[in-house]
């Protein structure tokens, strides 16, 4: 026995299928359409949406699912459902942090909220040449948007999908299992990625592990997946921390394709803009931006505003009146109020 099969005898032989691309054939034949989820975020690939606890990320993401699964993309403003190649999509959702009673409530606000704007304002979409146009969706839209939701409650069940070592575990094969009976899935939601693991969150080879492990389900089932992440403390107030603010090791933030980060409106923001901050409604404000992209074109970050049960929708904002330099306030007169 050669050295070479010693080392296959004790290791094992590598589970690694491969053959090598045809890079002449690639030059001389057009590349398919790239399919994109969200903005940037294309299928088969692996996103993160970081924000800190009680920000309404995964409120929103509840919200983003509706919009994949009647439109097959979703766009940061929750706009609508997005009229794009390939048209709808499925999405499974494993939700690990929340309770069923929230989730039942969040479900209910978010349908009966579109469901009252549709009958008010109709539904307004965007299609793949981003062109606006408006759309007659009656309310049966949100009865097929949730009908295309597969959605896993396992708050309280103890699941843990990698160990310690960011190694698959017996309830990593059932979510295997699961994600190849859906078809047609084009967005699988983990909320969020701290409860998937029993790993070091700090550990950067740990995390590696477990970022492979959510690349190798996009790959199986060509769908996006998005990981439902919180921040670190030193990011929760700056505005410009980008994927900084994520919390844990940086393998994190370094092997995913894509993240975006949500962020209530900060004082100083609101106070330019002349929005009350006595009564804190300006932290109903939410911002919704793009640190990280790997594929794609850049996208404007998205401000939205939360109605009296934390729906989230597009919101313009008032244009700033006062213009703060340093400590002091600079008065913009042609705007009137100061």
């Amino acid at each position: 026995m050669n050295d070479i099969e010693k080392t296959e005898e004790i290791k094992g032989k590598s589970k690694i299928e491969s053959i090598p691309l045809d890079l002449i054939s690639m030059s001389d034949t057009l590349p398919p359409d790239i399919e994109y989820v969200f903005p940037a975020l294309p299928v088969g690939t692996v996103g993160i949406i970081s924000a800190g606890g009680g920000v309404g990320k995964s409120f929103w993401m509840n919200q983003a699912v509706l919009q994949v699964a009647v439109g097959g993309s979703c766009d940061f403003g929750l706009g609508g459902a997005a009229k794009v190649k390939g048209g709808a999509g499925a999405v499974i959702y494993f939700n690990l942090e929340d309770p069923v009673e929230i989730i039942h409530q969040r479900f209910f606000n978010i349908a009966n909220s579109y469901r009252k704007n549709i009958r008010e304002k109709g539904i307004q979409n965007v299609d793949g040449e981003k062109i606006h146009k408006e759309w007659d969706f009656d309310e049966e839209w949100v009865n097929d948007a949730l009908s295309g939701v597969t959605f896993h409650a396992l708050h309280g069940k103890q699941a843990t999908f990698l160990n310690d070592k960011g190694e698959q575990t017996v309830d990593g094969d059932w979510v295997i299992e699961e994600c190849k009976k859906v078809r047609g899935v084009k967005l699988i939601v983990f909320d969020t990625l701290r409860r998937c693991h029993s790993g070091n969150e700090n550990d950067t080879g740990v995390m590696s592990q477990v970022l492979k492990w959510f690349e190798f389900i996009a790959s199986i089932t060509g769908a996006a997946v998005i990981l439902i992440h919180h921040e670190n403390k030193l990011g929760l107030n700056d505005s410009d921390a980008g994927i900084s603010a994520i919390r844990g090791a940086s393998s994190i933030g370094d092997n995913a394709r894509w993240a975006a980060r949500m962020r209530r409106m900060g004082k100083e923001e609101a106070e330019e803009r002349g929005i009350d901050t006595e009564t804190n409604k300006y932290k109903k404000y939410i911002n919704m931006g793009l640190p990280k992209i790997n594929y794609g074109d850049d996208a404007e970050d998205a401000w939205l505003l939360k109605d009296e049960n934390g729906v989230m929708f597009k919101t313009e904002l008032p244009p700033i009146i006062n213009k703060k330099e340093g400590n002091k306030i600079k008065y913009d007169r042609n705007n009137g109020r100061l």
